[in-house]
């Protein structure tokens, strides 16, 4: 199972609509309850990755690479880094979470310690956002 965390710059409709079309995910918010707190530093979100096998969901494309690669300096990783482009379809950035989620379970696999950039098309289920 893969688990994710949205950082707080992530709008809270991504976690509303990746529980409505994949209920098996756990997927936390900044700011949640377990989750780390509203202002927390990027160096502290991916400890905290780390250390409860979260993938980050971002949209930090500038400084989480940096913050990435001080991480892995230390001898940490963390289970995968998604950034997303807020300007793409919501379907299609919930589409890859969801194939992404879906393969994990299958495989077991992880993306360890590297920053996926999510956003073009796949091939997969098409998703509808519920309104309302």
């Amino acid at each position: 199972m893969r688990l994710y965390l949205l950082d707080e710059h992530i709008p809270p409709v991504y976690q509303t609509q990746l529980l409505y079309h994949e209920p098996s995910l756990i997927v936390l918010a900044i700011g949640d309850e377990g989750a780390p707190a509203r202002g927390t530093s990027d160096p502290e979100l991916l400890h905290w990755c780390e250390q409860n096998n979260f993938s980050l969901i971002t949209n930090n494309r500038k400084s989480m690479p940096q913050h990435l690669a001080d991480h892995l300096a230390e001898g940490h990783h963390v289970p995968g880094i998604f950034t997303i482009d807020l300007n793409m379809p919501m379907r299609v950035v919930l589409e890859e979470l969801i194939l992404i989620a879906a393969h994990r379970t299958k495989t077991n696999s992880l993306i360890k310690s590297s920053i996926s950039h999510l956003g073009r098309r796949v091939k997969s289920k098409r998703i509808l956002i519920r309104q309302g």
